[in-house]
């Protein structure tokens, strides 16, 4: 992407329950250089504060795609907590024509539900792509794994691909 002249960011959702909310999202914006956000929450409840940080990161992200196409790329949305999916679907509902691509990762199993369903419902209803991946059959794991651990031996080759069943 960023050799076709994408500006890209990568959020990766953390497993740690010490994550902060947004997590992913830091790291969007520090590769976005959009610096921090700061907000006048006075006199207002939670869930405004919530919601107005949602759009000023999704203006934010909107506004960069105005000066060029930008690709997002946010990994394990399964480990991610409800402020950051909230953000990503108001960041969905509110892209229309800008020269944005997000692409996100998660587990197949199990099935989503909560905020991670509701997240997949805004996804659909705005035309989004949905990519099973699978594991890679024999011959492309020993492809991938001589290429990057040259000289491997192929039992070595097989013991993993056994375990992970191409994964």
């Amino acid at each position: 992407a960023a050799e076709r002249g994408f500006l890209t960011a990568v959020g990766r959702c953390s497993q740690d329950d010490g994550a902060p909310p947004l997590w992913p999202w830091h790291a969007v914006l520090d590769s976005l250089d959009s610096g921090a956000f700061e907000l006048d929450s006075g006199g207002q409840t939670e869930e405004s504060r919530a919601f107005e940080l949602q759009d000023a990161l999704a203006r934010t992200v909107l506004q960069k795609a105005t000066d060029g196409p930008v690709l997002i790329v946010l990994e394990d949305l399964h480990w991610a907590d409800t402020a950051s999916l909230r953000a990503l679907a108001h960041l969905v509902a509110n892209t229309a024509g800008e020269r944005l691509m997000i692409l996100t990762t998660r587990r197949r199993w199990p099935q989503p539900a909560g905020v991670l369903a509701d997240l997949g419902v805004t996804l659909a209803r705005h035309a989004a792509e949905h990519i099973e991946l699978s594991g890679l059959d024999p011959g492309e794991a020993r492809s991938l794994l001589e290429t990057v651990a040259a000289g491997i031996s192929p039992d070595h080759v097989d013991a993993w691909y056994e375990r992970t069943g191409g994964n």
